[in-house]
């Protein structure tokens, strides 16, 4: 996505394959010309690939849970254990709040 940006902002075009793709196709469309808007993309990519991280961080985690239940009198193993229950419950508002926080960024689309 990023490279078709520096294709438009350049008016070029250069093959994205990795076995065409070569450092000459870079220097052949002169990025110097358009520093303001090749950093601006840059940034945005970099940003972009700190929000990825976090968000498969955040499914990792959550992904990995376990639920651990306790039993109640002779009815067997029927509700969530209380340590483990609030340990949960602080890992779900971070978890929450951070993905609150990254959905107020402009470079989630």
């Amino acid at each position: 996505r990023h490279w078709l940006q520096v294709m438009s902002v350049t008016g070029s075009s250069f093959p994205l394959e990795a076995q065409a793709f070569k450092l000459y196709h870079l220097l052949d469309i002169g990025l110097i010309q358009h520093h303001d808007e090749i950093h601006d993309i840059c940034k945005a990519a970099s940003i972009e690939l700190e929000l990825e991280i976090k968000m498969r961080t955040i499914e990792e985690e959550w992904t990995e849970q376990v639920l651990t239940f306790e039993s109640y009198k002779k009815r067997g193993a029927i509700y969530l254990a209380k340590d483990e229950s609030e340990r949960l419950l602080e890992q779900l508002e971070d978890a929450q709040a951070l993905l609150a926080t990254m959905l107020t960024s402009k470079h989630i689309g």
